[in-house]
């Protein structure tokens, strides 16, 4: 690689440019150094003097900035007191109108108390008078009475006697009834309407409902005398509660006036504090108003001297920061130019060799052989039941022994010449049993042969059936796990083959892939360090273009910074020089230099990209030949590995298929066996073939019949012999 091209090809510059020893990016450090320097230096002298005007202006300002925030403050807080008072006094205006209100109206409730309070005394002194004169007038209408009734003694008293009475309680009982009492008057009317004469019972009782309204008369003057009582009370209460909220309200009236006078003596004198105020703060704000002006233009003179100088100091600090941390970096440490190095050589990857053809494993098939059960018969017993004991035997004539003995004889020899051992059991049960139940016995037992003759031809046509079905399905199921064993032995082959030709294509994968990865690897390795070479340059180029943009727009926009137009009246008194005038425009005569140096390094970074972008071209093309390749091939083999594997696949599960059949029909072929073996003690014959059996039977009725034809020849068949 062609490394620290770059330091000589700055030297090269650097002998054209300058005899010294120096490069140009030092040369250009050193020159923005020295201009930062004196920027500062400047600025520094111009801000001594300025700090004096702006103290002044300050200092003024905010003498009388706080005069007049007090004076706004006094304003506010003297024109709140006036509104407060002026409040205040509204307030105390309408407590002032409902206490005259309040007084009026308590004067008219006193005097409505006074006009209550006479209209009830009026009305007790009539109703005291009434009573009064009632119990009077009773009094002695009751005394007249009882005279009347003491001076008959014991004879009638005359209706003109009665008659002052009668009109005194007639009187009594209207104002009774009048003022609402409970009075007997119908009872003492019809009494002294009834004759004109009374005897002296009748007289009595008048006298005694005379004393009874009497009494009612005195309990209502009572009353009337206690509720009176209460009235005075009440009135006297309700008289001195108004007297105590006049007095109450009068006080208050009081109060409410003089303090009213006082909030209005305050409105005044607050009135002449704030007018004086006023005049004061207007005096304050147009002083100050035309020292802002004043200051305010020498401020932004030298807020512009100031961005100007803070701005070219920015532009200088940003171009020496591109220049000292983005290309004297990469200049120091040779990445910017390589020499040239011979790329890595990409082997070319081999092309893909096909997989070997599929060869058939040639399986010999099984010979599976017929399934040979080994029939274990057992000895089935004669479907006969044996006959019961015939329980009492009693004695028996001679004819009847002689009988039982030639039948005896019959059967034991009958039984022993064709080997019954019907015959033979009932020859034992003849000898034992009473003569009477011998013939039911040998009759039951002809009925029985005869009905299993029947049942055992029946028997033998369901025997001969189910065998047949049983032995047909062992046959086919013996033939089908036959043929899934020898697709299973070719599956299983297959499997095998397949399963060694995918190792072999993941391992020729394996290691295309790895030989790819170590390739890449190298070839973005060098990628890499060629990216990175031209990267660093091409950042040093937009450094190097960046800091040129910096200063050259910095220095083009001051070259064009326009004065700030005093205002055409003279400073204040005692106002201190600035010490600058005019606008700032940078310093563009050091600024020429600093950017002819900078034209000489772009054009080294620009060749070093140039250079590196076409090495890094040609072992582009180059690997990706050799990837184009590899990827193929991997494909290739991928694709083949994968057909296999899903063939793979299908296989095993045609296995596992084929061995779920196979397990299916091992099954139905051991249930059909299973049934013949089952079918074995009932229809498989032991030692006599059906028709020896039917000929024996035959033999066996024919010798019963011969036994009931020696007991009385009967019998429900009669042989010819008999």
């Amino acid at each position: 690689m062609m490394k620290f091209a770059f330091l000589a090809l700055l030297a090269c510059a650097c002998s054209h440019a300058n005899a010294e020893d120096v490069s140009p990016i030092e040369r250009v450090i050193t020159m923005m150094t020295d201009l930062q320097t004196q920027v500062i230096t400047e600025g520094k002298a111009e801000a001594t003097t300025y700090d004096k005007f702006a103290c002044f202006c300050k200092d003024t300002s905010n003498e009388k900035n706080t005069a007049i925030t007090e004076a706004q403050d006094t304003i506010a807080a003297l024109t709140g007191s006036i509104n407060q008072l002026t409040a205040d006094r509204e307030s105390l205006d309408e407590d002032i109108a409902e206490l005259n209100e309040k007084i009026e109206e308590n004067a008219k409730s006193k005097k409505s108390a006074d006009d209550e309070r006479h209209a009830q005394k009026t009305t007790f002194d009539s109703e005291k008078a009434e009573l009064q004169k009632a119990i009077g007038d009773l009094q002695n209408a009751i005394d007249t009475t009882r005279e009347g009734a003491d001076m008959a003694q014991g004879h009638e008293v005359g209706f003109m006697q009665l008659k002052p009475v009668m009109e005194t309680v007639r009187k009594a009982v209207w104002m009774a009834d009048s003022l609402g009492m409970n009075s007997k008057h119908t009872e003492m009317v019809a009494m002294l309407q009834g004759s004109s004469k009374m005897s002296t019972s009748d007289s009595a009782a008048i006298v005694e409902l005379m004393e009874q309204i009497l009494d009612d008369f005195k309990k209502q003057l009572a009353e009337v005398e206690n509720t009176e009582t209460q009235r005075i009370a009440d009135h006297n209460l309700v008289q001195q509660s108004l007297h105590d909220e006049r007095n109450a309200a009068d006080k208050d009236l009081k109060e409410a006036e003089e303090l009213k006078a006082e909030k209005m003596s305050n409105i005044g004198s607050d009135q002449q504090e704030l007018t004086a105020t006023n005049a004061k703060m207007t005096d304050d704000q147009a002083y100050i108003k035309d020292l802002t002006e004043k200051c305010n233009l020498k401020s932004r003179e030298w807020d512009q001297r100031s961005q100007m100088r803070q701005d070219e100091l920015t532009a200088l600090t940003t171009a020496l920061t591109i220049v000292k941390s983005r290309v004297t970096a990469a200049d120091a440490n040779g990445k910017t130019v390589r020499l040239v190095e011979e790329t890595t050589q990409v082997a070319k990857a081999a092309a893909p060799t096909e997989a070997p053809e599929n060869q058939s494993n040639e399986v010999a098939d099984d010979e599976i052989d017929g399934i040979v059960a080994a029939e274990s018969f057992l000895q089935l017993s004669k479907p006969r039941s044996r006959l019961a004991l015939l329980a009492n035997q009693r004695a028996e004539p001679a004819d009847q022994q002689a009988k039982r003995d030639l039948v005896l004889s019959l059967l034991r020899s009958k039984g022993a010449q064709i080997g019954s051992a019907v015959l033979t059991s009932l020859a034992s049960k003849v000898s034992a049993d009473p003569f009477a139940k011998i013939k039911q016995l040998i009759q039951e037992l002809i009925e029985r042969l005869l009905q299993e003759a029947a049942d055992e031809a029946n028997h033998k046509g369901w025997c001969d059936k189910e065998l047949g079905k049983a032995k047909q399905s062992r046959k086919l199921k013996s033939e089908a796990v036959a043929t899934l064993n020898s697709q299973l032995a070719e599956a299983e082959a297959k499997r095998d083959k397949l399963s060694e030709e995918i190792s072999v294509l993941t391992t020729e994968i394996a290691e295309l892939e790895e030989s790819l990865a170590k390739t890449t690897k190298e070839r973005n390795e060098e990628s890499a360090e060629n990216s990175n070479t031209i990267h660093e340059a091409q950042e040093g180029k937009a450094a190097i273009e960046e800091a040129i943009e910096v200063l050259d727009h910095f220095y083009k926009t001051a070259a064009k910074a326009a004065d700030v137009t005093l205002l055409q009246q003279g400073p204040t008194a005692d106002m201190p020089d600035a010490g600058f005038e005019g606008a700032n425009r940078g310093s563009q005569s050091a600024s020429t230099g600093i950017l002819g140096m900078m034209e000489v390094i772009l054009s080294d970074f620009e060749r070093t990209i140039s250079s590196t972008e076409k090495w890094e071209k040609e072992a582009a093309a180059e690997f990706l030949e050799f990837e184009t390749t590899t990827k193929v091939s991997i494909g290739k083999k991928t694709s083949m590995k994968t057909n296999k594997d899903q063939e793979l696949t299908e296989t095993n599960s045609q296995i596992a298929e084929d061995n779920q059949s196979l397990l299916d029909e091992q099954a139905l072929l051991d249930k059909s066996v299973q049934e013949i073996q089952e079918l074995q003690p009932a229809c498989v014959e032991t030692g006599m073939s059906y028709e020896d059996r039917v000929a024996k039977r035959e033999q066996e009725i024919e010798s019963l019949k011969e036994a009931l034809c020696v007991l009385d020849k009967e019998g429900p068949v009669q042989t010819e012999g008999c």
